[in-house]
Formats: C-alpha cells, sequence, structure tokens
C-alpha cells in the first residue's frame, strides 16, 4: 500500500459536508430493489445509507461507481454512530478514494468503530498503531487491538499478532504463541500464515521443534494458493525426501510453478540440477 502523510485543518474535518452530492440523484436510474434502499437511506436510516454507501463504492444495483458520493453516504451514517459505515469511511481516508487522504481521520473514525467491538476496525487500528501512521507509533496498544480483533477470529489480525509474538514487537517474543496464532489465521486460509508455519516447522530453530512432515502439510496448503516461495520449499523437499518420500515429478511441478512467478532461488534451482530437471525456459 503507497501511503503518504497529508495535514488537514487543524485536525477537524466534518464526517460530511454541508452540501451532499448524494441528495441529488436525479438523473440515477436505480434497479427497482434499490428504490427502498434510497428512500430508507433519506429518511436517516443509517443501514441503509450504509448499503447506499456501498453500493456506490462498488458500482451496482444500477448505480454508478462514485468513491466521493460513497463516502458522503458513510458519512451520514457514521455520525449515527453506526460501526460498518465508520469503518467504511475509515477505509475512504485511509485510501485517499472520494476524500483527500488523512490517516488521522481514518484512525478516529476505525477508533470509533472499534469501541463497538467491530474487529475489522480493531485490526486496521492496530495496523497505524504498529507503524505510527495518524496515531504515535505504540506497538504495545498495536498487540491489544490484534488480540480483541483475532480473539473474535478476524484472520488478518490473527496473522499480524502472530508476527508481533515472532518479533518480541510490544510483547514478550514468544515463539509458541506466534505459532498458535499462525495456525489459525492458517487454517482460515491465510497463506501468510502457512508460509510462516512452513517455514518455522521447516527450520526448527528459536524453540521449535523441527518437524518436516508438518513443514511440507503447511507449504502445501500455501503452494496450492499459488505462493511461490512455498512451492519453492515443497519442491525442495520433494526433490530432497523431507518429510515426504523423494519424487522428482511433484519436485519438478512445484518448482517450475515458483520459477514461473520469478522466484529467483527456484530459478537458481532448476538451472542448476538441469541434468535432473532438463533445460527449462521461462
Amino acid at each position: 500500500m503507497s501511503e503518504s502523510e497529508i495535514q488537514h485543518n487543524n485536525g477537524q474535518r466534518n464526517l460530511g459536508p454541508q452540501q451532499s452530492k448524494s441528495d441529488n440523484l436525479s438523473g440515477v436510474l436505480p434497479d427497482p430493489d434499490i428504490v427502498n434502499i434510497i428512500l430508507e437511506a433519506k429518511k436517516e436510516n443509517p443501514e441503509a445509507q450504509c448499503t447506499l454507501g456501498i453500493l456506490f463504492n462498488q458500482g451496482g444495483g444500477g448505480l454508478p461507481q462514485n468513491f466521493s458520493i460513497a463516502a458522503e453516504w458513510f458519512a451520514k451514517a457514521a455520525k449515527q454512530g453506526y460501526a460498518l459505515a465508520q469503518f467504511n469511511l475509515a477505509n475512504k481516508f485511509l485510501k485517499g478514494e472520494g476524500v483527500p487522504q488523512d490517516f488521522t481521520m481514518a484512525a478516529a473514525l476505525y477508533a470509533k468503530a472499534a469501541e463497538q467491538n467491530f474487529a475489522r476496525a480493531q485490526c486496521n487500528l492496530a495496523f497505524l498503531y504498529d507503524k505510527g501512521r495518524g496515531v504515535p507509533e505504540d506497538p504495545v496498544k498495536a498487540v491489544e487491538l490484534y488480540a480483541k480483533s483475532a480473539e473474535q477470529g478476524f484472520p488478518s489480525a490473527q496473522h499480524n499478532l502472530g508476527i508481533m509474538y515472532e518479533k518480541g514487537r510490544g510483547v514478550p517474543q514468544d515463539f509458541v504463541k506466534a505459532i498458535e496464532w499462525y495456525t489459525k489465521a492458517a487454517e482460515q486460509g491465510v497463506v501468510m500464515s502457512q508460509h510462516k508455519l512452513g517455514l518455522m516447522y521447516y527450520n526448527g530453530d528459536n524453540g521449535v521443534p523441527q518437524d518436516f512432515v508438518k513443514a511440507v502439510e503447511w507449504f502445501t496448503k500455501a503452494a496450492e494458493q499459488g505462493d511461490a516461495r512455498s512451492q519453492y520449499y515443497l519442491g525442495l523437499m520433494h526433490f530432497k525426501g523431507e518429510g515426504t518420500p523423494i519424487n522428482y515429478s511433484q519436485a519438478s511441478k512445484w518448482l517450475q510453478e515458483s520459477a514461473q512467478k520469478g522466484y529467483s532461488d527456484a530459478i537458481t534451482f532448476l538451472k542448476n540440477h538441469a541434468n535432473v530437471f532438463g533445460r527449462l525456459y521461462w
């Protein structure tokens, strides 16, 4: 994500402008099913306002994609304390879509949604504290928020909490805890967690017992999702017979898939073992 710091007017910004383009829906011919949402949104129904913002954000239901109008509808619902709208509007400020990019405003909105135990907002606010964007850098606060989100089962927070434990950032270093949280995220399909687990079991250091069978298991899950690093390690393990019987066909398959994605270690390995795999070109 490419992000740059922006100045804002004394830290103050209204959640929605006085004259809102979202009030002007003339010329828009939405699907009949959307008409009731529009009517309810104009009656200050926050759920309808947020839904309308999502439709404008995505361009759906016969409505054109328009980030500015989406942000205005999110702002209307956010003013009423609707957590999903606060989260969506924070995302707009974070990315600078339809509003000027403003990390401070994003953090404030994430905080409002996080106070309502909104897991995704807790995770995103934790990230801002972790990186010191829009708020002072505070890894301890980041861990606290990641944990709240992770305990609700949000996979990105579980992965990030694993990183904090692995690095000992904001919390005492604890590789067992890191594996615990990586595993929770990996079981929900987070490819980075699957790769991390494969690597930790492959290397077997920092108090983690080496376990090639588990390494193969997690590298396989990540490789099947297209992760080039895991494809390389999985190919290497099939080649060496680590955690799995030697299988040059499987080794070739995974090493080639990794190499085709430009992963340099796989390319070099294949070139250095051309006598086994033949001369391959990508």
